[in-house]
């Protein structure tokens, strides 16, 4: 299924979801105002607050192959934290 990263990319799921046929969820929500995590100098910093930002839906994820569309990658800290959360609540 096509899964957007919360909010900047949903535009670009549901136009892939359209194209491609892919169900589309909104199997990802943001949590709170955290704010751009790009801008974090220390990796480890950006990477903990990645993990406060978002919550995934493990009944929307589970027993499925997910793809996450993303429009704002800028140094990958979302991606790095999603993929393997959405991995692990996806068995």
């Amino acid at each position: 299924m096509v899964v957007p990263i919360p909010r900047a990319a949903i535009p670009a799921a549901l136009g892939f979801h359209n194209a491609t046929g892919i169900p589309y969820r909104q199997a990802i929500s943001t949590v709170g105002e955290i704010g751009r995590i790009f801008i974090i100098s220390k990796e480890k910093d950006r990477l903990d607050q990645a993990e406060k930002k978002f919550q995934i839906n493990p009944e929307l994820v589970k027993g499925k192959e997910v793809l996450l569309i993303d429009t704002l990658l800028v140094r990958g800290s979302t991606a790095m934290v999603l993929i393997p959360n959405c991995a692990r609540q996806g068995q």
